[in-house]
């Protein structure tokens, strides 16, 4: 009997250990699928917080992106109080950020904005909160997203350029949630604006007994200007005009110096070339200018092919002629009153740019009221005749002459003259942050 209580006790206690062994085996194994569980839902929240906020990201950039076209479409709008005129002045000749919408002062090393904190008496350039965003439910703010859009130089500055930075945000409340910022440049044209009646930027190859004058208006004192050497064939060559023909900056009111030759402050060398002196005098790139012309591909050699591209160009409402090859008015031309015009009004109608990519050859006579650019070189040999510019005249290359050339400065033509500023975006030159 005690041997058969001892054997049923010991039963009874190896049971009992083998019971509380696998009890702690099953706390054991609870505690571990407790970490899982806890883990695995650790992993799913950090999914969801990233999902959020890569949402959040993109609806910033969406917002961004979104003022940027906006901002585009205001500068380009045909409506002058809410278009570029309204942000830009170019009273100076040349386009500058009105100061009430300049944060030039805020770009960063990247050229961006970082700071973006109010500026005493300056507003950004276009700002608005769009429709609810689709942001998941558990987040903080406020679902709408919203952009303001700052107006700055960019930092290419030749051509000049102006830049957009537009900054979204995916909640309208305090832009906490998620920011984007983007940019992207682009050109202003302007009008153009001579600086003398004639500017000859290259060198002037003269013969004898001919005779340029560039006459001076109310507002500009230059009448004309030689950027290169002045040589008369023979031999004779330097800063000031040989005897044997006369190069003169001449009064508006009719007068001319008794002694040939440039004042010496009209004989300054040339420091631009090629765009640099297009853009300086018609305030726009070519691009933009070719872009706003009537645009003759090859060459015009006959005085009938040109005066036809002159009225194609009136007929397509362009005021801007541009030759993309040469212009060759051979001996026997003979145009009178181009775009004759007496006031402001009328020579925005009728007067004429004409802008000839390549070379001018001229041997007639032409009377014009107008702007006559030449980016090539310049071959004037009227020996019958005469040129006669009312408005101004520039020679971007070198100018041979053999004639009697005449330009009178006339800010009435001047500034009659069509605008060249639709703001067009610069490719490559969008960027994100």
């Amino acid at each position: 009997m005690i041997h058969s209580a001892r054997r049923r006790n010991k039963i009874i206690s190896m049971r009992a250990q083998k019971g509380l062994a696998t009890l702690l085996v099953a706390v054991v194994m609870l505690i571990v699928l407790a970490f899982i569980t806890l883990y695995s839902n650790r992993a799913v929240f950090i999914e969801q917080k990233t999902t959020v906020n890569q949402i959040k990201k993109a609806l910033a950039h969406e917002a961004a992106q979104s003022g940027l076209e906006q901002a585009f479409a205001l500068l380009q709008d045909g409506n002058s109080a809410i278009n570029y005129k309204k942000y830009f002045d170019n009273s100076s000749g040349s386009w500058r950020i009105k100061s009430a919408y300049d944060y030039t002062s805020r770009r960063n090393g990247n050229g961006s904005i970082s700071d973006f904190s109010p500026l005493t008496g300056k507003d950004p350039m276009h700002t608005a909160t769009l429709a609810a965003a689709l942001i998941p439910s558990g987040t903080t703010g406020s679902s709408h997203q919203s952009f303001s859009v700052y107006l700055i130089d960019s930092p290419i500055t030749s051509p000049r350029q102006f830049r957009l930075v537009s900054r979204g945000c995916s909640d309208s409340a305090d832009c906490s949630q998620a920011t984007a910022v983007i940019v992207q440049d682009f050109a202003l044209g302007g009008k153009a604006n001579p600086r003398c009646a004639l500017d000859i930027n290259g060198n002037v190859a003269i013969a004898n007994n001919s005779s340029i004058h560039g006459y001076t208006s109310d507002t500009r004192s230059c009448g004309a200007h030689v950027g290169g050497n002045i040589n008369d064939g023979g031999g004779n060559s330097g800063n000031r005009a040989p005897p044997n023909y006369d190069i003169d900056t001449c009064n508006h009111l009719g007068s001319c110096p008794a002694e040939p030759g440039l004042p010496s402050a009209e004989r300054s060398p040339s420091t631009k070339s090629g765009d640099a002196f297009f853009e300086s005098f018609f305030n726009a790139t070519p691009a933009t200018v070719k872009d706003a012309s009537h645009v003759i591909t090859g060459d015009v050699s006959t005085q009938a092919a040109f005066e036809s591209a002159i009225n194609a160009a009136k007929a397509a409402g362009k005021q801007t002629l541009w030759i993309s090859g040469n212009l060759t008015l051979p001996w026997g031309t003979n145009i009178g009153n181009l775009g004759y015009c007496s006031d402001v009004s009328s020579c925005k109608s009728n007067s004429v740019t004409v802008i000839v990519n390549g070379n001018f050859d001229f041997n007639g006579v032409m009377t014009m009221w107008g702007l006559l650019y030449v980016r090539g070189s310049t071959n004037v040999q009227a020996t019958a005749g005469a040129l006669n510019i009312t408005g101004a005249m520039a020679f971007e290359g070198s100018l041979a002459a053999n004639a009697s050339l005449r330009v009178n400065a006339d800010d009435n033509v001047i500034n009659g003259q069509a605008e060249y500023s639709s703001p067009k975006a610069v490719e490559q030159s969008w960027r994100d942050f």
